[in-house]
């Protein structure tokens, strides 16, 4: 029996992908046996004609490495264009995601562990902890991911309901089901939430909303012209994805914090000595109830010099939390 030149080479290079990684390899006879076990022992093929097949496959891209064994005996393996590292990286984005339903999530994490050999799969999978994990319940935010995305790529406006849960775990949509109409800018992934950035024309105003929220999102056949906007810079100055007016605030921080503040500013944000144990931080950042909270999260260590209606706001919920627990 003969296989067809193109049905060789592709169950090669199936064989590598699915049985070949950093700690297994397959020599030329052990590929030979893959392709017997698949189409017969009758099959009739050279080792010569293997070689030029993995030479093929290496010329077209696909990255073959040989390596040399006992007594000089080749060995081949396909190591994928992800390192092991790398799919590790987006199994954990993807089982940590919350806008995503644990069902869509099986089905990625699935689809990620075929970029590396079934022997490393079953390793992956076994690190890959879904149970207990919080997740999505509406199986509409991918569509919404996808017509947004659409949008942005064609500059097309989007309509959409937006809406939040009450205390009976109700969704209930916001203005009694309003439409919003939006100049889809960006999506963006922000403390396990995607968040669609645009501009809002009821508000004339940039605005951002998650997109776990939206519900019968729409593309319009009307297209928009963008204004200039810095994305990673609005990201940046909203705490927590909340807005307000930008304003340059002074933080007097404790040294203990020195790398949670990197953390959160970069390595450029203006940083000085104020005392033996604490610092002077000079930023632009929306002033807003994430803010507050974020401040707040630190307790004492952290101190608001200016502006000065900042600093009342945390004395006010400051206040509140004192009384709440000095009944």
């Amino acid at each position: 029996m003969e296989l067809d030149n193109r049905q060789r080479l592709l169950t090669v290079l199936q064989i590598l992908q699915n049985e070949t990684d950093e700690e297994n390899e397959l020599s030329i006879y052990d590929i030979k046996e893959r392709l017997k076990q698949a189409y017969g022992e009758d099959l009739n093929i050279k080792n010569a004609i293997l070689k030029e097949d993995i030479d093929a496959l290496n010329r077209a891209g696909i990255d073959i490495d040989e390596n040399i064994g006992e007594r000089g005996k080749k060995y081949y393996r396909h190591e994928g264009l992800f390192e092991l590292h790398e799919v590790k990286l987006l199994l954990d984005a993807v089982s940590s995601a919350r806008f995503l339903t644990l069902e869509e999530t099986s089905i990625l994490v699935e689809k990620i562990l075929k970029l590396k050999s079934r022997n490393t799969a079953k390793k992956l999978r076994k690190n890959v902890y879904l149970d207990g994990m919080i997740k999505a319940k509406n199986a509409s935010v991918r569509y919404g991911i996808d017509h947004i995305q659409t949008a942005i790529a064609e500059r097309k406006k989007i309509v959409f309901q937006y809406g939040r849960y009450n205390i009976e775990k109700k969704f209930i949509l916001s203005h009694d089901g309003a439409w919003y109409t939006v100049h889809p800018y960006a999506l963006i992934w922000n403390s396990d939430y995607y968040y669609l950035i645009g501009y809002y024309e009821q508000a004339d105003d940039i605005r951002h909303y998650r997109v776990d929220r939206m519900r019968h999102v729409q593309v319009k056949d009307e297209k928009y012209r963008p204004q200039a906007l810095n994305i990673p810079e609005y990201v940046n100055r909203s705490f927590h994805m909340f807005t307000g007016d930008e304003e340059l605030i002074r933080l007097q921080v404790k040294n203990e914090l020195i790398n949670v503040m990197i953390d959160r500013f970069g390595l450029d944000a203006d940083i000085r000595k104020a005392s033996e144990d604490a610092f002077l931080l000079t930023t632009m950042a929306s002033i807003s109830e994430g803010l507050v909270n974020w401040i707040l999260t630190w307790g004492s260590k952290v101190k608001v010099i200016s502006p000065d209606h900042l600093k009342d706001r945390l004395k006010e919920e400051s206040r509140k939390m004192w009384e709440q627990y000095n009944i």
